[in-house]
């Protein structure tokens, strides 16, 4: 029994345990008596050549082991037996014979995160009731199995288990695989080049959401299981990007595939699965021997192309029409994949709601998730009818440098306000919207991609140049400011120099500045640059108008967590933080230097401004 100890900075190796925690428990008839060894830290040892490496045992929670180095041992790198509570992380797991990091027999509620696992038997190993484990931004490569949730018998398994974040490549087996293992959470993994990148048997209620998974044998295989939700993964470039093997009762649906040999295959005893929603565009898109259901009612909605109806899913082979112009084909259906799809088939096919027009260039476009560019907008932007695409735009003559090369998408905008939606582009912020796209630059070297509406067909027509963007028509929203508030007096004109940094994306087209009261307190102009050597600059128009703005040119984007400097020169008397850095809604700005009339310089004055 030991409580509150650091193990730290050793090097163990040849021996039977490297470091090893046990806790006591003591039977004294009829009591039982517990003695943890708990609260301990172990740190940043090499523990490496013995039989096991760290070893944790009976009681032994609440115990954080950390950076340490736990390789080539014969049996695992990291033990935990009865062991509950502990967080082990940023540990290096390497060539041990067994597992690289083993929680076992009643283990409960401890977080496995960032260690990196390579060369093991398995990466990570859960076995007998290590429930409510939390595995989360691990590098797992070139194991056997990446993690394995096992059970010794169907009757003791290891159940809700959160698996998150983690980069599972080449593993020889499965990135991920689960045995009877039962409403668990695997979310937002990558997988790449595995034989199965997620593998469950007789595993039930589980959910498989916004993971990537590529150039696998198999994506995702579901092995005589219940009842789960596969949803929103990118699966592409897999021999089958999805099985079904005597499983039932799943909801598969927001799903890409693209690219595989086979979209999804679904065997004789798989039935009563619901597969609607989903993007293919493979070789094979659909086999079905079974008896599954491939499109719901018809209801409003925006779907995974990016139509205003949810139904069937999107098929790049589906040759029918739509005739009623509700996004949905009502020719040639059922589609049944050549007929691979032996009973029933997809009835409300989805159509993608844009086309476009090329010159000079060849253009790909696929469906995207709302959450690829939500990390640039707004706070608690409305992504729910958002249509989101990507878009690559390839120029046909490269050793041409002055022809045309762009295209011309015309989006639908479905059930968006067509006078009121925005266009934004990932990387770049919101477009410029003209009046006619048409009387945009066509040749090399581009300009910049815009906007037109088009109110008669419910459309907004986008012109693109050579690149690869992710585009979003989104749904107006309140714009985003930076606003440092009103400032105080003392205060005096001269020139100010600092930087901005915006937490968000940030699309400016004026500058306001605060005036102490009863003063005409202004900026006279602004430059505004970056590292890379772009530069925006604005001058006063004098007092008339709205003299307390200054304008630019033409709107323009500060990107969401990048350094910008200022030169802002002022007159007469505006209102001014004294301080040398200010935090706002929106990010910080900080003075480096102020230079007053009187040739007087501070370094704790910034300007009362608004950025809009």
């Amino acid at each position: 029994m030991s409580h509150n100890n650091v193990v730290a900075g050793n090097v163990v190796r040849g021996n039977k345990y490297g470091i090893y925690l046990e806790g006591l428990e003591e039977t004294l008839d009829p009591l039982v008596f517990i003695y943890p060894s708990s609260y301990n830290t172990i740190l940043r040892n090499n523990v490496s050549s013995n039989s096991y490496g760290l070893y944790l045992k009976l009681h032994s929670n609440n115990n954080t082991v950390s950076e340490n180095n736990a390789s080539y041992n014969t049996n695992d790198g990291i033990f935990l037996q009865e062991s509950s509570n502990n967080t082990v992380a940023r540990n290096t797991v390497r060539g041990n014979s067994n597992n690289g990091i083993s929680i076992e027999h009643h283990s409960r509620t401890n977080t496995i995160s960032a260690n990196t696992a390579t060369d093991n038997d398995n990466g990570i190993y859960l076995n007998y009731h290590s429930d409510n484990t939390t595995i989360t931004d691990n590098t797992i490569i070139n194991n056997d199995n990446g993690i394995l949730i096992d059970a010794t018998y169907s009757f003791h398994p290891s159940n809700c288990i959160i698996v998150s974040g983690n980069n599972l490549s080449d593993n020889l087996y499965s990135g991920i695989m689960g045995w009877s293992s039962s409403n668990n959470t695997i979310a937002h993994n990558t997988l790449r080049n595995n034989a199965d990148g997620i593998l469950l048997s007789d595993s039930n209620d589980n959910t498989i959401t916004g993971n990537r998974i590529t150039g696998n044998n198999h994506g995702i295989f579901m092995d005589t299981a219940r009842n789960g939700t596969i949803s929103g993964n990118t699966i592409s470039s897999n021999i089958a990007g999805i099985i079904l093997f005597d499983s039932v009762n799943f909801t598969v649906t927001r799903n890409k595939l693209s690219t595989n040999d086979y979209g999804l295959t679904s065997g004789l005893a798989c039935t009563n699965n619901v597969i609607y929603n989903n993007y293919f565009n493979n070789t094979h898109n659909a086999e079905d021997d079974g008896s599954n259901i491939w499109n719901i009612t018809a209801i409003p909605g925006t779907n995974m192309v990016g139509g205003p109806v949810l139904g069937g899913n999107y098929w790049n082979d589906y040759a029918g029409e739509d005739l009623n112009d509700d996004g949905l084909g009502d020719t040639l259906i059922p589609y049944t994949a050549s007929g691979d799809i032996a009973n029933g088939g997809d009835s409300r096919p989805l159509l993608l709601p844009y086309t476009h027009t090329d010159n000079g260039v060849s253009v790909d476009i696929e469906p995207a998730y709302p959450s690829e560019i939500e990390p640039e907008l707004p706070p608690g932007t409305d992504l729910s009818d958002a249509i989101v695409i990507t878009v690559n735009v390839v120029d046909d003559t490269q050793a041409n440098p002055t022809d045309d090369a762009y295209t011309d998408i015309t989006i639908d905008v479905g059930v968006l306000d067509v006078e009121t939606c925005r266009v934004y582009k990932a990387g770049f912020g919101f477009l410029a919207e003209v009046d006619d796209v048409t009387t945009l630059p066509t040749v090399k070297p581009p300009g910049e991609a815009a906007f037109a509406r088009d109110m008669v067909n419910n459309s907004i027509i986008v012109r693109l140049y050579v690149e690869d963007p992710i585009l979003g028509v989104l749904p107006p929203m309140e714009q985003t400011i930076f606003d440092t508030g009103s400032g105080t007096y003392p205060s005096i004109s001269g020139v100010h120099n600092g930087t901005i940094t915006p937490s968000c994306n940030l699309t400016v087209s004026k500058l306001y500045t605060y005036p102490c009261a009863g003063t005409g307190g202004h900026t006279e102009s602004i430059r505004i640059w970056n590292s890379t050597g772009w530069n925006v600059t604005a001058t006063w128009n004098g007092y008339v108008g709205d003299w307390h703005n200054i304008s630019f040119d033409e709107p323009f984007t500060l990107k969401a967590d990048e350094e910008y400097n200022y030169t802002i020169i002022t007159g007469s008397y505006p209102q001014i933080h004294h301080t040398d850095a200010l935090l706002t809604a929106n990010g910080w700005i900080n003075c480096t230097s102020f230079v007053d009339a009187d040739g007087k310089e501070h370094y704790n004055w910034i300007p009362a401004i608004k950025w809009e």
